[in-house]
């Protein structure tokens, strides 16, 4: 073998073993969000929605969220915005939790991230939800848009 097709081919070897120890120390993360969708003035605020779906190698559990904000970046008072987030295994509720509010007080809240988490099993999963604005007796409710699937291996 000449020198320089020996130099060739221990060139090929550190490149093929660098790729391989590169590859094998990716970890697997996934995460997807929805269109968000914008409503209001209710009382005077604007309001955004959007959903996400979340799932880290190693971790069993798939994450939905329902995201609120007021995009203006002021805050609302307390209570005046809600949200409730599903999770959807295989096109099945698979889980959700009940309606979480703003509460904190003085300047207001500007957004929130209401997570809910699952492991149905092995397959497709997206979230979606819904949000609130009070708008003086009771409140305004609006859809979050579905998230494209990431699947849960």
């Amino acid at each position: 073998m000449s020198k320089k097709l020996r130099i060739r081919t221990v060139v090929c070897v550190f490149i093929v073993g660098m790729a391989i120890g590169t590859i094998s120390s990716v970890v697997y993360a996934a995460q997807a969000f929805s269109t968000a969708k914008a409503y209001g003035p209710i009382l005077g605020y604007r309001y955004q929605n959007q959903g996400e779906i979340q799932h880290n190698n190693g971790d069993s559990q798939v994450g939905g969220y329902a995201h609120v904000a007021n995009p203006a970046g002021t805050g609302v008072p307390t209570g005046y915005m809600g949200a409730k987030t599903k999770l959807y295994y295989n096109g099945s509720l698979c889980a959700s939790n009940d309606w979480y509010y703003n509460e904190t007080s003085g300047s207001g809240t500007v957004s929130m991230r209401i997570p809910v988490g699952g492991n149905c099993g092995n397959g497709n999963y997206t979230a979606n939800g819904s949000t609130r604005a009070y708008n003086g007796n009771g409140y305004d409710e609006f859809s979050i848009n579905t998230t494209p699937a990431i699947r849960n291996y």
